[in-house]
């Protein structure tokens, strides 16, 4: 799936100073609210005889190994295999003051953008190790994890992710643990109860045909923007932060999901139901009206492609969906038992 472009220039890629978001809360919080987490490390490899440090290399990890204290990495390229004890070969620098990577504001967009993608992922236990070869005495009494690192580390662009609820989350890698976060344990109940909900005929009306119908869709407080209900002639909607980071997030999420068929397409439901309800700029400036989306993202038409190139060339099953229930009831309310009788057509 096509990653997301939200702005064509760097200058784009900073954070804007009127946005209400975790990035500007963090920069003001008091900073005793929460225990600091580690600083920022980068590994630099040192000169063993295994390793030629001069020539440049495209390597891919083939495979890793732990015994006891140690890590074995195995390494493969066209023509050079590197093999050797992750304590001899790299050791833990810290970054010096000036350095662009932690002093400049940009860098912090970027590198949050640049973990959540699909290709960029490493096998989360791999990190674990990683972490656990290069962290000091003072890290180690600290009790800070791989996952609470990441979902803390995650946070200050992801407003709704609360690192202290999610610390039993689970991944495959940082994206799968950032995915599963915003993923509510009701939801998985749903998703595991398919077989007693009937298989809808169609997908849903856009926005504009809702509200004709008499259908309106109003915002609801919810931790996650995942979870949505229809109740009586109302479908309601958790605000959702649309912004560079959320919009390549989702998209991530959605490309893993179709790429995984094991996994359950939580992401995927969701888009494909943001597909259904915007045709138009008008559907978005209605979503953005009643506070459904939160827009940090562009224009109303910028938001309306993002979305309906989410829901392109992608194979869906309505009936094996969370939202399966949900496209049944808006699709025939009155049969449900959810609405009164139909509006009166004029004319």
């Amino acid at each position: 799936m096509n990653q997301s472009k939200s702005s064509n220039s760097t200058a784009n890629a900073s954070i804007p100073s009127t946005r209400k978001s975790a990035y500007h809360r963090a920069s003001s919080a008091n900073p005793q609210a929460n225990p600091p987490a580690p600083s920022l490390k980068s590994l630099k490899t040192s000169s063993p005889s295994t390793v030629t440090t001069s020539t440049t290399l495209t390597l891919s990890p083939l495979a890793l190994t732990t015994a006891s204290n140690q890590v074995s990495i195995s390494w493969k390229s066209a023509s050079t295999s590197i093999s050797g004890d992750c304590s001899h070969v790299a050791k833990v620098v810290k970054f010096e003051a000036d350095d662009p990577i932690a002093s400049m504001q940009w860098i912090l967009s970027f590198l949050l953008r640049d973990l959540s993608r699909l290709e960029n992922q490493l096998p989360l236990f791999v990190l674990e190790r990683l972490w656990d070869v290069t962290r000091s005495e003072t890290e180690r009494e600290s009790g800070w994890s791989v996952v609470a690192l990441s979902l803390n580390f995650f946070s200050y662009a992801a407003e709704k992710l609360d690192p202290q609820k999610s610390r039993d989350v689970q991944g495959k890698h940082l994206l799968d643990l950032l995915r599963s976060a915003f993923i509510p344990p009701e939801l998985e109940t749903k998703q595991r109860d398919l077989g007693k909900v009937g298989t809808p005929s169609h997908v849903i009306h856009n926005v504009s045909k809702l509200s004709r119908a008499g259908i309106e869709i109003r915002p609801i407080g919810n931790d996650s923007f995942l979870t949505v209900n229809f109740r009586c002639d109302v479908l309601e909607m958790p605000t959702i932060t649309l912004d560079d980071f959320m919009s390549a997030f989702v998209a991530n999420c959605v490309a893993y999901e179709l790429s995984h068929k094991d996994c359950a397409t939580f992401f995927t439901t969701y888009a494909m139901l943001l597909n259904c309800l915007v045709k138009s700029s008008r559907d978005v400036g209605y979503l953005i009206d009643n506070n459904v989306i939160e827009n940090y993202f562009g224009t109303e038409a910028d938001i309306m492609k993002f979305v309906n190139n989410l829901g392109k060339d992608v194979s869906f099953d309505i009936s094996r969906c969370y939202l399966a229930e949900l496209f049944n009831q808006v699709n025939n309310p009155w049969a449900c038992g959810l609405m009164g009788r139909p509006k009166e057509q004029k004319g």
